[in-house]
């Protein structure tokens, strides 16, 4: 069991801590794999409290901040983090606050280190990318889209094999929705190389994180066709297509696709292979 470093910024009750906590310490205590030594949680009571900081440590650090989930994970100093936004949990049903808090303690196991943050194109890579138009910005926005799903694929296998499943399907279904406006978008992008398969990638984050748990909820894989609905048959059909290979490819270790899979998701969405 890892050693917790608590704190509180703003008024939380201590039974909300305490309830923190207690989820956060059921991943360690059913997780197969090694716990980090020591875990830094962060219990935060408001939303702009957490922006406040969010804003702060990245002009600090130099780095951009965690995206704005209630519950975030970060090891940008080398030690696993996890923030909790008690106004942000609460605004959730309380099985997907909860499955919001695992998520988190399951990263803390699986990418608790600088290494899972950091991601290096290959100079191959790079050159494959000018030949096609992309500059490095672009190629790196796309390694990060691909390597972000394979982390949250990686955390949802974990979830299902702890045994967490109805707390993985329930936060599945909330994350597998898309908006009119981002529909809408698609028309603007599909024209171009680029713009199109960084917004294919940009749903691969969450049709990853549903593959573990289909096979006890298999409405979960209607849902992925439903928010691929919108896309040329061709686009939705290298996105599922896509998924469905890396999730039943995935070695175990995040870091370590990392590179195969932007390689296998630059196959599908930029070069356009189907096969």
């Amino acid at each position: 069991m890892p050693q917790l470093s608590v704190s509180v910024q703003g008024e939380v009750p201590e039974e909300e801590v305490k309830r923190i906590l207690e989820i956060i310490v059921q991943l360690y205590e059913k997780s197969p794999f090694k716990a980090p030594e020591a875990v830094e949680v962060v219990v935060v009571d408001t939303i702009s409290r957490r922006e406040r900081m969010m804003r702060e440590e990245e002009k600090k650090l130099g780095v951009k901040a965690s995206e704005d989930y209630p519950v975030t994970h970060e090891a940008w100093l080398g030690k696993p983090r996890i923030v909790a936004c008690v106004e942000s949990l609460a605004k959730l049903a309380p099985v997907i606050a909860k499955a919001s808090i695992l998520v988190a303690a399951a990263h803390s196991v699986l990418h608790g280190s600088q290494e899972y943050y950091r991601y290096r194109l290959s100079p191959e890579a790079v050159r494959r990318g000018r030949e096609k138009g992309w500059d490095t910005e672009h190629l790196e926005r796309f390694l990060y889209l691909v390597a972000s799903g394979i982390k949250n694929l990686a955390v949802a296998k974990l979830l299902v094999r702890c045994g967490f499943i109805p707390e993985h399907i329930n936060l599945a279904l909330d994350q597998l929705s898309i908006e009119e406006s981002e529909k809408s978008l698609w028309q603007f992008v599909e024209g171009n190389n680029i713009a199109r398969a960084l917004y294919l990638a940009s749903l691969l984050k969450n049709i990853l994180f549903a593959y573990p748990s289909i096979p006890y909820a298999p409405y979960l894989a209607t849902r992925i066709q439903e928010i691929t609905a919108h896309l040329s048959p061709s686009a939705a059909w290298q996105l599922r297509s896509l998924g469905m290979e890396l999730a039943q490819t995935f070695p175990g270790d995040s870091k370590s696709f990392f590179i195969p899979a932007f390689e296998r998701a630059w196959s599908k969405l930029v070069e356009g292979n189907i096969v």
